[in-house]
C-alpha cells in the first residue's frame, strides 16, 4: 500500500504544481478554478491509485475500506507536498500575496493574509 500511495501522491504533486504554474501563467489562477481543478485531478489520480491497488492483489475484492484508505493516503501526501511547495513560492512572490489578499473576501481581516495562512488554506481545502 505504501509504495503504491507514494508513487501516486508523487504524480498527484506534479500535476498540482505545473497544473499550478500553467494556471498562474495564463492568468487563470482564481481560488475557484484552483479547487475545481484540482478536485478533478484528485479524484482521477486517486481513481487509479486505487485500480492499482487493486489489480496488485494485495487488496480483497469488495473491500470497500481499503480502497477508501488508499484514496485518503494518496491525496494526503500529494496536497502534503503541493503544500510545502507553495509555502515555499508564497514567500518568494509576495506580489502574488498581495493580489490574493486584495482579492480576500474578509473585510478588515487583510493582515492575516500571509504565506503561512493562504498555505493552510491551500492544505486545508486540498489544493
Amino acid at each position: 500500500m505504501n509504495s503504491i500511495a507514494w508513487k501516486y501522491g508523487a504524480i498527484l504533486f506534479a500535476v498540482q504544481l505545473v497544473l499550478f504554474f500553467l494556471l498562474r501563467a495564463t492568468g487563470l489562477h482564481d481560488i475557484n478554478t484552483l479547487v475545481i481543478i484540482s478536485a478533478i485531478v484528485q479524484a482521477v489520480v486517486a481513481y487509479l491509485a486505487i485500480r492499482e491497488y487493486r489489480i496488485s492483489g494485495k487488496s480483497r475484492a469488495g473491500n470497500y475500506l481499503t480502497g477508501v484508505l488508499m484514496g485518503m493516503y494518496v491525496i494526503t501526501i500529494g496536497v502534503s507536498l503541493f503544500t510545502v511547495a507553495a509555502y515555499f513560492y508564497l514567500v518568494a512572490d509576495p506580489g502574488y500575496v498581495r493580489a490574493l489578499e486584495e482579492d480576500a473576501a474578509i473585510g478588515d481581516q487583510q493582515e492575516f493574509v500571509n504565506p503561512t495562512t493562504l498555505t493552510f488554506n491551500f492544505f486545508a481545502v486540498g489544493w
